[in-house]
């Protein structure tokens, strides 16, 4: 999975840096006083891991600029090893939550459907293991986004981009591959 990061990291830096040079570098960002409802489903695919999620915030009628409230969860339990002592593990299954708020700018070029975002996301992430009273590390994080756009119709976005995930948790690897889509109520 962590090959595949790297390779999905690769091709979207490409396609960026594609989208981002035939455009230009933006002027000026303008932003809207006319803003919409946005919901979202969020899906991270991890090395082994992988969290489900919903959004709801509001979005300018630019569709440039968002705020909004993020929900996920990991929809398993997953088994992990907690460091007892010097040689002594436990393996328990774990359950994990994350709530926080996050803003996003977003920028296409003149005439163009695809473009590219940024997302960064302050979350608090806890949870719980089956069965025991053991405490789960918990705390907030800095959750970045960065990836591809594509906004279909006049009220739907599809975004594909790469996550930092330093959620206080053991991993390989804290790079997951996020996917989200939205609709907008006008």
């Amino acid at each position: 999975m962590f090959i595949k990061s790297k390779i999905f990291v690769i091709l979207l830096f490409g396609l960026l840096y594609n989208c981002w040079s035939q455009s230009g570098v933006p002027e000026s960002i303008t932003v809207s006083k006319k803003w919409d409802f946005q919901a979202s489903l969020n899906n991270y695919f991890l090395d082994e891991d992988y969290l489900l999620g919903a959004s709801f915030g509001a979005i300018n009628s630019n569709r440039n600029l968002s705020i909004f409230t993020e929900f996920d969860i990991r929809p398993f339990k997953k088994k992990v090893l907690d460091r007892q002592g010097a040689n002594l593990y436990y393996q328990l299954s774990e359950i994990r939550y994350y709530l926080g708020l996050g803003a996003e700018y977003s920028f296409f070029p003149k005439d163009g459907n695809i473009g590219i975002f940024f997302q960064p996301s302050l979350l608090y992430t806890w949870g719980e293991y089956s069965g025991t009273e053991i405490n789960v590390p918990k705390g907030l994080f800095i959750l970045p986004k960065i990836g591809a756009i594509w906004q279909f119709q006049s009220n739907g976005l599809l975004k594909a981009g790469v996550a930092f995930l330093n959620d206080h948790t053991e991993r390989d690897s804290q790079l997951s591959i996020f996917i989200q889509i939205s609709g907008i109520i006008n």
